[in-house]
């Protein structure tokens, strides 16, 4: 239970006993909230990626750890995207830019541009998925359920998986969580130049000052600026 209700108790069982409660019955104290670094490293995150790649997880839990820190995407959001919203959009010069288009918290609409890398994934994914039960391909659901193509994979079934890669990885990735992937993709990007505005708007985040407290700078990072003191 509480300090308070400790607190309440204590005072109870002295005024049932006819004893006078000291004034102080249980000690106060505060709570300091544990350091936690929400952010892989470079290094942690390859980690990650290649126990992923080693795990033989099934899909299609399997390609959505992988996107997970490349879209920067919720999982809930990723687990329930329709195949109707991964679009090609013309880019500059003719170059078409490669994006899902996602419904966030608050049903705000959002459109998040693809990597090269994340598309290479989602092309594997979709090979796997011409051998599958032609029920799958039929689905809206772009990561139909395997047991029930009517409905997408659920959340429970990529965090299990991920938690089930803990033991193999080191430092601070034997942490690692849906929620952690989404705070380190969106450190790395801020790293390499993303300004704050358009990271709130890539991550979904109705305050800059949620976005914020997704940056965590990594060590290196820091070290290098440091650096340049000279």
């Amino acid at each position: 239970g509480t300090v308070s209700g400790l607190r309440a108790a204590a005072r109870h069982w002295y005024a049932w006993r006819g004893i006078e409660a000291p004034k102080i019955v249980v000690p106060s104290f505060s709570y300091q909230q544990q350091s936690f670094r929400g952010a892989l490293s470079a290094d942690e995150l390859a980690a990650y990626m290649l126990a992923v790649e080693e795990s033989g997880v099934d899909e299609p839990a399997f390609t959505i750890m992988q996107l997970l820190p490349r879209t920067v995407l919720r999982i809930t959001e990723l687990c329930s995207l329709q195949r109707k919203n991964v679009r090609q959009l013309p880019g500059r010069e003719g170059k078409p830019i490669y994006v899902v288009r996602v419904v966030g918290k608050g049903r705000k609409i959002r459109s998040i541009p693809l990597t090269s890398k994340a598309r290479t994934v989602l092309r594997a994914y979709k090979a796997w998925e011409k051998d599958q039960d032609p029920a799958r391909l039929a689905s809206r659901w772009l990561f139909a359920s395997t047991r029930d193509p009517s409905k997408h994979v659920h959340p429970s079934t990529v965090r299990r998986e991920i938690r089930g890669l803990r033991m193999h990885l080191p430092g601070y990735a034997a942490q690692v969580s849906p929620h952690v992937l989404r705070h380190t993709g969106a450190t790395h990007l801020h790293e390499m130049g993303m300004r704050i505005e358009a990271l709130q708007e890539v991550l979904g985040h109705s305050s800059i000052e949620t976005t914020r407290r997704y940056l965590h700078p990594s060590i290196d990072g820091i070290a290098d600026m440091m650096e340049k003191l000279g």
